[in-house]
């Protein structure tokens, strides 16, 4: 397979001419502090570690990826330029963009793109490594050109390449080095302290200085309206957009936008304390778009398991007839259902309460998320709730969870029907014709009733007007864009 023609440039080389930049821009930088409410602290700067929402915002923080989606979560150049599959789409070649620095000045290399793919697709404690057991191998070609050989196509690969656990990273002794747009300062007890990286590719950030601050959810409004923090992201509804913009008055604005998640039941299959197939259907039925579910105008009953932003023909399960032959029957026997220790428990107590009503015996365990890794390792859940969130703007991620015998399949679902449609789909370079058979595979999952769609939630974010470049984004939280921000001095007036 031939490389990518090479971009031909006059005068300047592509280094002299980011380098002049580099230094013509860092003088721009202001004096000035973005301060960001977070729920919690997370020192990971690890790529491959980033598991929830949060960690993988303060990944994009230090670390690119080689593309990004756009707003309309169209696969975008990045520290990639340009990028092909062979005829056979087993092999991808990457053209790099030429000049870009690490946080400490060094040139990102071919090698370092080689050594941090293989890191990611080799280390068994990333929640990728099952999803890419289908790369045989990354190799370096040329000093701007890597090329990933696949033992099998692979086409939502590509999407994987644009999500924060793919992030460039080198390691530097203990530390991890990224050419994201802030470098970490400091850590303290309840703050993250990020200083601009003013050899960012993308240009230094607006403002010098970065912080993360940890404030429980009641207490974000109060510290936006005061000004202790200057942004909010990914609020809860709990408390409904009317009483937002009542509590931070003139002093912020308020953005309504879809969660890009699902809550969602999860079962076990053929565990010890699994429940069979017609006591699945029978939960099923009576939990499936049952109005107690929702607590405020804000959260809306889910009629499919895929997140929000994914649209798959034949996803939609309400008005379906599922498990046709199938007689359900009621669980007999004490039920005990994990949940996080986030909003996502109060669903999993509607869901109880409901089970309660109808005489069931259920008991609602909250658990930390590595708590459940280890619950489930032992063998000993029965039903969780979880929320599915969009990876990426394929299903594949979500149902790669229930392809046979991989690490992530902690349900022990395993079906040949469902894997062999999941794999023509990720074979399959044909949008459309990848939608049916994605179709298929999810409505083999749906007729064995593995997952019981609960809620979707609107979330809120929140921005003080002294804040310019604030935006939300339509395809999803996926990366940071606080190097936009600006600060804007504003008089006794607010003007």
């Amino acid at each position: 397979m031939q490389i990518l023609e090479k971009t031909r440039s006059s005068c300047l080389t592509p280094t002299l001419i980011l380098i002049a930049f580099f230094l013509a821009s860092a003088l721009q930088v202001e004096a000035c502090e973005i301060r960001v409410a977070v729920p919690s602290i997370i020192n990971e700067a690890d790529p491959i570690k980033a598991i929830n929402w949060w960690n993988k915002r303060v990944v994009t923080l230090q670390t690119d990826t080689l593309v990004r989606f756009d707003s309309k979560g169209v696969i975008s150049p990045w520290l990639a330029k340009r990028w092909i599959f062979a005829p056979d789409k087993i092999v991808l070649d990457i053209e790099l963009r030429k000049g870009v620095m690490f946080s400490d000045g060094s040139i990102l290399s071919a090698e370092d793109v080689v050594r941090s793919l293989t890191r990611w697709k080799n280390e068994s404690n990333s929640v990728d490594h099952g999803r890419l057991d289908v790369i045989k191998s990354i190799k370096v070609i040329n000093p701007n050109y890597v090329r990933i050989n696949l033992t099998e196509p692979f086409l939502p690969l590509i999407s994987y390449l644009a999500t924060p656990r793919s992030g460039i990273a080198k390691l530097v002794g203990s530390n991890i080095l990224g050419t994201g747009p802030w470098r970490i300062e400091k850590i303290s007890e309840d703050s993250l302290f990020f200083k601009a990286n003013n050899r960012y590719f993308q240009g230094p950030p607006n403002c010098e200085k970065l912080r993360l601050i940890r404030i429980k959810n009641e207490d974000v409004p109060a510290t936006i309206q005061k000004g202790q923090v200057d942004i909010a992201e990914y609020v809860s509804s709990s408390f409904g957009i009317e009483d937002l913009r009542r509590n931070v008055g003139d002093q912020a604005g308020v953005f309504e936008f879809p969660t890009y998640d699902v809550t969602t039941l999860l079962f076990t299959n053929k565990k010890k304390n699994s429940l069979t197939l017609a006591e699945r259907k029978w939960l099923f039925e009576k939990i499936f778009q049952t109005p107690e579910l929702k607590y405020n105008s804000f959260v809306h009953l889910a009629c499919s398991f895929l997140p929000f932003g994914i649209s798959v023909t034949g996803s939609n399960l309400c008005g379906v007839r599922l498990g046709k032959d199938i007689v359900s029957t009621k669980p007999n026997g004490f039920l005990k259902m994990y949940g996080p220790e986030d909003e996502r428990i109060e669903v999993l107590k509607k869901v109880a309460n409901h089970l309660k009503s109808l005489n069931l015996r259920v008991d609602v365990i909250p658990i930390s998320l590595k708590g459940l890794y280890q619950r489930h390792g032992a063998g000993e859940v029965t039903i969780h709730t979880e929320t599915l969130t969009m990876q990426v703007p394929d299903p594949f991620g979500l149902l790669s969870m229930y392809k046979s015998n991989v690490k992530e399949n902690f349900s022990g679902y395993s079906k040949p029907a469902f894997d062999k449609a999941l794999r023509a789909a990720k074979s399959e370079a044909d949008l459309d014709r990848r939608d049916i058979l994605y179709s298929k595979a999810i409505r083999v999952l749906a007729n064995d009733y593995m997952i019981v769609p609960l809620v979707n939630e609107t979330r809120f974010a929140m921005a003080r007007k002294d804040i310019e470049g604030f935006e939300t984004q339509s395809i999803g939280p996926f990366y940071s864009s606080y190097h936009r921000l600006r600060k804007i001095e504003r008089g006794s007036d607010g003007k």
